[in-house]
């Protein structure tokens, strides 16, 4: 994780303190087709969220339209369908 400090505290970093950086991060490439569904988020969403909720979340997204994405995710996982 990239890390950035308060002033105060990264004086109190000894400078040759190892430091993540954008070139550390994991590449993955995977092929995709039309029609394919990719999800890209951070590690502090699967933190946060479970996987059904993310599944129920999709789900719906898929079977009431793109346009409601929005206001299903804003609402979040619990909301009906037919509320939107």
């Amino acid at each position: 994780q990239l890390t950035r400090l308060p002033p105060a505290v990264e004086e109190m970093v000894p400078k040759d303190t190892p430091r993540d950086s954008a070139a550390d991060a994991d590449l993955y490439v995977t092929d995709v087709l039309p029609g394919d569904l990719v999800l890209l988020y951070t590690d502090g969403y699967s933190d946060n969220v479970y996987e059904h909720e993310t599944v129920s979340i999709v789900s719906r997204l898929t079977t009431i339209g793109s346009f409601a994405c929005a206001a299903l995710v804003e609402s979040g996982p619990d909301i009906a369908p037919d509320a939107i």
